[in-house]
Parts: C-alpha cells; sequence; structure tokens
C-alpha cells in the first residue's frame, strides 16, 4: 500500500509490536522507539513522547514539482522476554506537490499607454 502525502500535508505514522507471528503485541513500558528518515531535506518527523506514533511533515520546498519518496524507520534497543531483539520497522511515503486544481488571475495597477 503506497501512502501519497503532498506538501500541505502531513501523516501520522502508528506503530504496533509484533510477536513472531506478526500478531499484535505488547513491549516493555520502557521501550522508546526511535524514528528517523532517509533524507531529513524531503521530511521531518516528530515523534510521540511515548514514541508509539510519529508525524511525518514534508519540508516546504523540498518537492517543487512531480514526487519522490522517503523512509520511515523506526528502531528499539531492547529484548523481549523470550530473548529475541526487536525488529525495526519501516515504511515508505511518497510526497507529491500540490495538483494545480484552478487559476487565479490578478490584475495589476494600470500604467499609462506606450
Amino acid at each position: 500500500m503506497t501512502t501519497i502525502v503532498h506538501v500541505n500535508e502531513q501523516d501520522e505514522i502508528l506503530l504496533t509490536f509484533v510477536d513472531k507471528d506478526g500478531k499484535a503485541s505488547q513491549a516493555p513500558s520502557s521501550v522508546i522507539p526511535t524514528w528517523s528518515v532517509d533524507d531529513p531535506s524531503k521530511a521531518t518527523i516528530n515523534p510521540a513522547s511515548d514514541g508509539r506514533s510519529a508525524v511525518v511533515v514534508p519540508v516546504d520546498g523540498a518537492i517543487p514539482a512531480g514526487s519522490t519518496s522517503v523512509d520511515v524507520v523506526v528502531t528499539a534497543a531492547a529484548n523481549m522476554p523470550d530473548g529475541t531483539a526487536l525488529k525495526p520497522g519501516s515504511v515508505t511515503l511518497t510526497l507529491t506537490a500540490n495538483v494545480a486544481v484552478g487559476i487565479v488571475l490578478t490584475a495589476q495597477a494600470p500604467v499609462p499607454k506606450v
């Protein structure tokens, strides 16, 4: 599934810990995940204080036309009760420039005829 985020939008990403079978699981409350984007010149990431979610915001002017992708990665340094280490999670977002939907005309101040 591709998530498209326009430059005038932001996207909240939610984290769910999963077990070895991919089912929702609990992690120790002391685990605070670390979030990052692969190219901070394209988007910033603002994690919640508990690390269980983060908001991705495209950088103004970074995508003047067309689209580009950024990878969001989250890691957590912790071993689970069964001794396994937490695997990182990631998602790719497509950042796109705003699409024109109309035309605006602006009259300028009149000047003498030439």
